[in-house]
């Protein structure tokens, strides 16, 4: 069992900020920063990762406070099924990643 299943809900919400999501986010600002994009790009960018790191948090939350104790069956189900199809998950992230650098990269050499 990890640090932060051992944790309550309370404490999970008040220290959901550790170590490797703040090295993520920095990363996401570095990355958005040195990109040279547009000020109207910037924004859009930091906004998406807002939006998607806020939600990794959120959606728990709002399971346990919608569901109370039927949440614990649910995210369970969950992890299970992550757990038994971690693999293909890891596939298709890393699929999904190289096509994107494919056409980044072919979008730079053709404009």
């Amino acid at each position: 069992m990890s640090s932060s299943e051992r944790l309550r809900m309370g404490t999970k919400l008040g220290f959901g900020v550790g170590a490797k999501r703040l090295t993520l986010t920095i990363l996401a600002a570095a990355s958005i920063a040195l990109a040279q994009l547009a000020p109207a790009e910037d924004v859009g960018l930091a906004l998406f990762y807002i939006l998607i790191s806020t939600l990794v948090v959120t959606v728990p939350v709002l399971l346990y406070l919608v569901f109370g104790e039927r949440a614990d069956d649910l995210i369970a189900r969950s992890r299970a099924w992550i757990t038994a199809n971690e693999q293909l998950l890891a596939f298709a992230t890393a699929l999904a990643f190289g096509v994107l650098l494919i056409l980044d990269g072919t979008v730079r050499l053709v404009a």
